[in-house]
């Protein structure tokens, strides 16, 4: 009986043993346990909804500028887009990165932004005069019209010239001012469904005082009706911004500065229901106590026709964007929403736009990074949440650009993505118009351990990438704690589906972090995480699993053992 029972121990002692042996090997003979985590993605032709809420991304960014100009600077860029696709894109030349204008340039692009056709002066509305402020609006015949304002002899004014065959070639420009002063500036302008073209801007009749200026026209940018005064403004200018609704009510925004002598602290707000004809007196939008306003709101509207002002307010130093709402036609206003999510150093020259789905884009030059960048916020609620801030520029560039121009440009275009147009100093010699496009790079779902990885022992993720004719190759960048950014290429195993493994002796620390980036053919790159800085994190287990499992498996047997053992003598 002794020798039975000697023998049943020494088996569970052997079995014992194998589960620690199992435990050596089982790394190298059984993979983690995974599971599928999906990045949330925009495939071409997908309608945003509130469930993508920060979902949307930009991808690389494009030098539009090609260096043919005999001017250094091209800063203030402006864009339209035709039904056709076509991106029409048009900017200010100038000597300094914070002078006036000389020219104006135009190119397109076919490819969303892939390639742009050469770069191009306008031509002026008289021999050897400047041209400035840029301003792209186009119908829905595919006509776009080029506005500019000119300078320094008898043709100064506001030019505006049509093309018919989306800028492959335009028309000798029109004279759309006829005003006598000291200059025209800061002009705007939109078009109905009935192809009415409206413009507006400051007319300063001395260096000191402006009158805010109004004309139309109806007969496709011939000629332009003579211009309405609507009330002398300040010394500032009113600097408009008008937009209009299909149906030919005009809106427009402007800024004040209740005492001369003192900051800009004041929007306005006026409208048209008879096509310019006449106008509604100026109702102050922001409430007291927003500080100094930036120079440069916009207005826009939804299909509901809710009307939304977007601006900048703040100290000199330090602004913040934000969005107000009117719900009954510029009556009364709404407390004015933050958009931005990060506060620190300075937020301004703001620009939105509102989609066909009456979703609220906005961008805006920002310095929280001590530098100059792009970044954007939506919301698709109506404007009383926008999603997290997100990072468009690639590179920032110094904050010794203190003036990249006034303006830059987002526009949606027919398959409703987003392109963005802005004046960008990376290269630190001088400016250069950048573009990006929303979702260029193919949408990728992602495969990661569900169970933290464990020291020394090889990770496999696998990519699959749900448009892969589209892409040229998926890639891998890890860090263990705050060390040094490994890059690795990821294999294609399958269709689709790619894969890569991160040796084991790279995992040694407390936290794994890693992101995957996608290229097209094109060379464009798309990350997951989107957000420029962004990576997965997941801790870095110091005990096994597996170890785990064995040694509860092996108190389980030891238990067992003794149970049985106590048993087995006292049956006898």
């Amino acid at each position: 009986m002794a020798n039975e029972l000697k023998k049943f121990h020494s088996n569970v002692w052997l079995l014992v043993l194998l589960l620690f042996t199992q435990f050596l090997v089982a790394p190298a003979l059984y993979p983690f346990q995974k599971f599928t985590y999906q990045i949330n993605s925009l495939p071409q032709g997908t309608q945003i909804s509130p469930a993508q809420l920060g979902d949307i991304r930009f991808g690389y960014n494009t030098r539009v500028t090609d260096d043919s100009s005999p001017y250094p600077e091209q800063v203030e860029p402006t864009l339209t887009i035709i039904n056709s696709g076509r991106l029409l894109i048009g900017w200010k030349e100038a000597d300094t990165f914070n002078g006036p204008g000389r020219r104006v340039g135009f190119c397109f692009s076919d490819d969303e932004g892939q390639t742009f056709s050469s770069n191009i002066l306008m031509e002026t509305l008289g021999p050897g005069e400047f041209q400035s402020d840029p301003w792209l609006i186009s119908d829905f015949a595919d006509n776009a019209y080029f506005a500019f304002l000119e300078y320094g002899g008898p043709g100064e004014g506001i030019g505006v010239t049509k093309t018919i065959d989306g800028g492959s070639s335009w028309q000798t420009p029109t004279q759309a001012s006829d005003t006598i002063g000291y200059l025209d500036d800061k002009e705007t302008g939109c078009i109905d469904m009935y192809g009415n073209i409206y413009m507006m801007w400051d007319h300063f009749t001395t260096q000191t005082s402006a009158d805010l200026v109004f004309t139309k026209s109806t007969n496709g940018g011939s000629s332009f009706l003579p211009t309405q005064i609507l009330g002398p403004w300040n010394t500032h200018g009113g600097i408009p911004y008008l937009s209009c609704s299909p149906n030919g009510t005009l809106f427009v925004s402007t800024i004040w500065n209740s005492n001369p002598n003192g900051p800009i602290d004041t929007i306005f707000f006026m409208k048209s229901t008879d096509y310019g004809t006449t106008w509604t007196l100026p109702q102050q939008v922001n409430p007291p106590g927003f500080g100094e306003i930036a120079i440069i709101t916009v207005c826009a509207t939804d299909s509901l026709n809710n009307i939304y002002i977007c601006f900048a307010a703040g100290s000199l130093a330090d602004k913040e964007v934000f969005v107000t709402k009117s719900i009954d036609g510029g009556t009364s206003w709404l407390q004015p929403v933050q958009v931005n999510d990060v506060m620190t150093n300075m937020q301004r020259m703001v620009e939105m736009h509102i989609d066909s789905d009456d979703n609220i884009h906005v961008a805006w030059l920002d310095a929280r990074n001590d530098e100059w960048d792009i970044f954007y916020s939506f919301s698709a609620d109506g404007g009383n949440t926008y999603s997290q801030d997100i990072r468009i520029t690639s590179e920032g560039f110094p904050l010794s650009f203190s003036r990249p121009g006034d303006y830059f440009t987002l526009r949606s275009g027919p398959s409703g993505k987003l392109y963005i147009v802005w004046t960008d100093g990376r290269n630190l010699a001088d400016q250069d118009i950048y573009f990006a496009k929303q979702d260029i790079a193919p949408p990728v779902i992602i495969t990661y351990p569900l169970e933290p990885p464990f020291q020394f022992q090889p990770v496999t993720f696998t990519v699959e990438v749900t448009d892969d004719d589209r892409v040229a190759f998926v890639d891998l960048h890890y860090q263990v704690d705050q060390g040094s950014i490994h890059h690795l290429l990821l294999n294609e195993i399958s269709e689709n589906i790619y894969q890569v493994t991160v040796p084991g002796n790279s995992i040694s620390g407390s936290i794994l972090s890693y992101y995957f980036g996608a290229n097209d053919s094109a060379g464009r790159y798309s990350r997951f995480p989107s957000e420029a800085t962004g990576f997965f994190s997941v801790p870095i287990s110091t005990v096994s699993p597996t170890l785990l499992l064995t040694i509860v498996a092996a108190i389980v047997v030891i238990v067992v053992v003794i149970i049985f053992s106590v048993w087995y003598l006292r049956k006898d």
